[in-house]
C-alpha cells in the first residue's frame, strides 16, 4: 500500500517537529519492547513454577503410592490371606472379594481418604488417650468423647442399641470428623452411627483387646468368679480397655427397660470384635458374659470369692488360672462364707440368742396351751419339752 511521496507529506513540518516526533516514536518503541520483554519474562517464570508444581505433585503421589503399597502390604494383604473380615466402610465389598489383585485395587481408590489421619485401627499406644482415675492405662480419647455423646443424646436409652445399625452415610461422615478432630455431637443425627462407630474402633483395633489370652485360656464352663481372674490376668493397656468396654455395657444395662438389651445380647455383640478369630467362639461370648456380670457385682458390692482344695495348690492367682483351665475350680456355695471371713462380734451372737430363746418360749407356751404334753414334765426337762413340741409344730 503506498501513501504517497514522504517529501510531499512532510512539507508542511520544520526540523523541530520532525526531530519531537522522531524521538516519540523511539520512546513508544523502546515502551513496547520493555512490555514485550516483561512479558516474555512472566511467561517464562509461569512455566518454571507451573513445572516445579508438577515435579512437586509428581514427588508427592510416588511417597503417596510408596505409602499405600507398604500399608497394603503390611496390614491389609496379611488380613485378605487370613480370611479376616476388614471392618471399615468396605467391609462387604472388601470381604466378599476372593482375588487379592481386585482387594488391592479397591483399597487404592478408597484409602486415600483414610490415610491423612486416621484413629481407626492404629495401637492405642499410638492414639491421643485421656487419663481417668477408675483404670491404670490411659484410655483413647476418641472413644471417651463417642461415649460423652451417646450419654448426652440419650443413645442408652434407645431401642436395640449396639445391636441395631445406624446410617452409613452419618458414620461415614461422623468418622471423617473424628479423623479431622472436628467432631461436634450437636452435628449427630443418628445416635446408632455413634455405637456403630465404637464398635469400628474395637473391631479394627490390632492388637485385639483379648490377644493376650490364648485361645486354651477360655474355660469350657465359665462363672463369674473365673471370668474376674481372667481378667486379671489381661496385660495393660488392654486390661484397662475392657474394663472401659464393661462399664460401658452397664450403662446399657442400667436402661434395659427402654433399650430391651440384656447382658448375653450384650456379649455376642462384643465377643467376635475382642478375641482372636482362633478361639471358639460359644466360649468367648461366655466369657464375655460372664465378664459383665462379674463387673456389675463389683460395681453393687458384691465381692466373688473362689476356694481350691488345698491338694491343687497353694490358691495363689497363677495356681487359680491353672485350676480354672484344667476345670478343677471348687466355687464356694452362695451364702457360705470363706475360711478367711470377719465372725459376728460376741453382743450380737448373744443378742440371736436372746431372740431365738423368747420365740421358742413362746411358741412352747402356744403349744402346750392347745395341747398339753403327754407326760408329766418334770423341772429338769420342761423347757426341752416345750422346745420339742414346738420344733414339732
Amino acid at each position: 500500500v503506498s501513501f504517497g511521496d514522504e517529501d510531499e507529506d512532510l512539507d508542511g513540518y520544520d526540523s523541530e517537529e520532525l526531530a519531537k516526533m522522531e524521538q516519540e516514536e523511539e520512546e513508544m518503541l523502546a515502551r513496547a519492547l520493555a512490555a514485550s520483554k516483561m512479558s516474555l519474562r512472566r511467561d517464562k517464570a509461569r512455566r518454571a513454577s507451573m513445572s516445579s508444581q508438577q515435579e512437586e505433585q509428581t514427588e508427592l503421589e510416588s511417597v503417596l503410592q510408596a505409602s499405600l503399597k507398604t500399608l497394603r502390604e503390611d496390614d491389609f494383604r496379611r488380613l485378605t490371606a487370613q480370611n479376616a473380615l476388614y471392618s471399615g466402610p468396605i467391609a462387604d465389598e472388601l470381604g466378599a472379594m476372593d482375588n487379592e489383585e481386585a482387594a488391592a485395587a479397591l483399597l487404592d481408590e478408597e484409602l486415600p481418604l483414610q490415610i491423612a489421619s486416621r484413629k481407626f485401627g492404629v495401637p492405642v499406644a499410638e492414639l491421643r488417650s485421656i487419663r481417668l482415675l477408675k483404670y491404670n492405662s490411659p484410655i483413647p480419647e476418641i472413644i471417651v468423647r463417642l461415649e460423652h455423646a451417646m450419654d448426652s443424646l440419650g443413645g442408652f436409652h434407645k431401642q436395640h442399641v449396639f445391636r441395631r445399625r445406624g446410617n452409613p452415610q452419618e458414620t461415614r461422615r461422623m468418622r471423617d470428623d473424628l479423623n479431622d478432630g472436628c467432631f461436634e455431637p450437636s452435628t449427630v443425627t443418628d445416635v446408632y452411627s455413634i455405637s456403630d462407630l465404637i464398635i469400628y474402633f474395637f473391631e479394627e483395633l490390632r492388637p485385639r483387646a483379648l490377644d493376650s489370652l490364648a485361645a486354651s485360656s477360655f474355660p469350657r464352663q465359665c462363672d463369674e468368679a473365673t471370668a474376674g481372674l481372667l481378667i486379671d490376668s489381661i496385660s495393660e493397656p488392654s486390661r484397662s480397655l475392657v474394663d472401659w468396654l464393661l462399664d460401658l455395657n452397664l450403662q446399657v444395662l442400667q436402661h434395659k427397660t427402654a433399650n430391651y438389651m440384656t447382658a448375653s445380647e450384650l456379649a455376642q455383640v462384643w465377643a467376635p470384635l475382642l478375641a482372636s478369630p482362633d478361639a471358639p467362639k460359644d466360649r468367648v461370648v461366655q466369657f464375655v458374659d460372664m465378664a459383665i456380670r462379674f463387673r456389675q457385682n463389683i460395681a453393687l458390692g458384691r465381692p466373688h470369692d473362689v476356694n481350691f482344695s488345698p491338694e491343687l495348690g497353694d490358691g495363689g492367682p497363677k495356681d487359680q488360672l491353672e485350676e480354672i483351665r484344667a476345670g478343677r475350680s471348687m466355687l464356694r456355695p452362695t451364702g457360705t462364707l470363706p475360711a478367711n471371713a470377719p465372725r459376728p462380734h460376741l453382743p450380737i451372737l448373744l443378742l440371736r440368742w436372746f431372740l431365738a430363746s423368747i420365740t421358742c418360749t413362746c411358741m412352747a407356751v402356744e403349744v402346750q396351751a392347745i395341747r398339753p404334753c403327754p407326760v408329766p414334765p418334770k423341772r429338769s426337762n420342761v423347757a426341752i419339752l416345750r422346745i420339742k413340741h414346738a420344733w414339732q409344730r
